[in-house]
């Protein structure tokens, strides 16, 4: 049902929604705005996005990882921004890096980004956060696991 937890009526259907664009591996998408998803966007394999406005979220802005133990994969925020979102920015399920730079956040959020914690496969996964302003009031910057060997890098 509809709730106007943060940006107005967000109907997040009981956590059975649909990423408004999925990537394939290797895939750049630059200069979009992105307004009132579930979800936004999903990378199955490395991506970068590049000036991505997140308008109005509902739930995520942005999810990574194919769920493959055995690849690495880098995914890249550059640029863009958030108004806000209920629950998490980015996401992280797969294997990889996540780097975010130059990125600003404004509103409240739940964490800028998550490593998942509940994944049926679980691995090491790593973000970078590099110049990026955020602006809350927020639950947590980063959301990491130490016991899957999870590691974080914040800086600028």
């Amino acid at each position: 049902g509809g709730s106007g937890i943060l940006n107005g009526a967000c109907d997040v259907k009981n956590g059975k929604m649909k990423y408004l664009m999925v990537l394939k591996h290797g895939v750049t998408i630059k200069n979009a705005i992105i307004n009132t998803p579930g979800l936004g966007i999903y990378c199955e394999g490395s991506c970068v996005l590049e000036n991505i406005y997140y308008k109005k979220l509902c739930y995520h802005a942005t999810g990574f990882g194919y769920k493959s133990t055995g690849t690495s994969y880098t995914y890249q925020v550059i640029g863009g921004a958030g108004q806000g979102s209920p629950d998490k920015y980015f996401t992280q399920s797969g294997r990889g890096t996540t780097i975010i730079k130059n990125f600003c956040a404004e509103g409240k959020y739940g964490k800028v980004w998550c490593s998942c914690g509940n994944c049926i496969d679980q691995m090491p996964r790593s973000v970078q956060i590099s110049n990026t302003k955020i602006q809350g009031p927020g639950l947590a910057t980063i959301s990491a696991n130490s016991n899957y060997g999870d590691k974080i890098s914040l800086s600028g």
